[in-house]
């Protein structure tokens, strides 16, 4: 009996849990669940490594600043003109604002120029050839080492000719298609010579753009003023109803001027004199006028081609 209940009561443990194994294993229906396949891990796309891009090679941006063309050179020329020896060491070939030709003859002892006659001399002039026609110079300008010369002439020439101030004698003949140049000193040229007289003709002590009559002005002080080829000129000035007006001078080395003012004038001015300075076509003058008490007044006037 005790035997019959144990297995009774084993079966019934058993049972149970089969019972439990079933639920577990049947879906919510009582259908036996099948179990969510696991997915596989996706096989990676392989990787393939793109090359850069090989850059094109930047164009080099061009230089601004052009270099400026070297001067054409000649074993130095030398030459004696009122009493002073000079050389010519050099020539350049150019073209002024309004398209005319230009010739730059460099050299030295340019900055020793005779007076005669109460006229500034210049030791040497430029002359051109072009189609058998000989042109004289209209204008020079000295610059230290170098004069400029003006031609009422449009065009290259053929032949320059350096003709000795004093003496008209030829003193270096240049070819300008090739840029050599012949001593010669026999005299004057023989070709037929368009009307001028070099005697004549203004002498720049200053650059060309200087030369010409200036207006400016700076609060109620008005300035104008004429400035000749060798650097003198007429300077007036206005503020309110007083008006003076001197002589004057410029000096190129230094940009500096100076007023001439007579000992007698009405408000006791000892020197008006100061520096100037040429920029974008206007001379600006910095002006510093001294009294015969002491005082000073000083006045910055812009000035402009009129």
């Amino acid at each position: 009996m005790i035997i019959a209940s144990i297995a009774a009561g084993s079966l019934l443990i058993i049972g149970v849990a089969l019972f439990l194994v079933l639920n577990l294993l049947s879906g919510p229906d009582g259908e036996a669940a099948i179990a969510e396949p696991i997915p596989l891990a996706e096989t990676p796309e392989p990787i393939v490594a793109t090359p850069e891009p090989t850059p094109s090679p930047t164009p080099e941006e061009p230089d601004p600043t052009p270099t400026p063309e070297p001067k054409p050179v000649f074993a130095p020329v030398s030459f004696t003109a009122y009493g002073n020896s000079y050389s010519i060491t050099g020539y350049e070939t150019g073209t002024h604002t309004d398209g005319s030709a230009t010739v730059i003859l460099y050299g030295t002892g340019y900055d020793v120029l005779p007076i005669r006659d109460g006229q500034l001399r210049v030791p040497v002039w430029a002359r051109l050839i072009s189609d058998g026609v000989e042109y004289s110079s209209t204008a020079c300008t000295l610059d230290g080492d170098q004069i400029t010369y003006e031609f009422d002439f449009k065009g290259t020439p053929d032949v320059i000719l350096a003709v000795n101030g004093e003496t008209d004698d030829v003193i270096v003949t240049i070819d300008v298609s090739d840029g050599t140049a012949a001593s010669s000193g026999t005299g004057n040229s023989q070709t037929p010579t368009k009307e001028g007289t070099e005697d004549s003709i203004p002498v720049a002590m200053i650059p060309i753009e200087y030369i010409g009559y200036w207006e400016g002005s700076a609060d109620d002080i008005n300035l104008s003023f004429k400035i000749e080829p060798d650097g003198t000129g007429l300077y007036t000035f206005k503020q309110g109803g007083y008006i003076e007006s001197y002589d004057f001078s410029l000096e190129v080395g230094s940009e500096t001027f100076s007023v001439k003012i007579p000992a007698n004038n009405t408000l006791g001015i000892v020197t008006i004199e100061g520096t100037y300075k040429y920029s974008n076509e206007m001379l600006i003058l910095d002006v510093r006028t001294t009294f015969s008490d002491g005082r000073e007044f000083t006045y910055t006037v812009p000035c402009r081609k009129v």
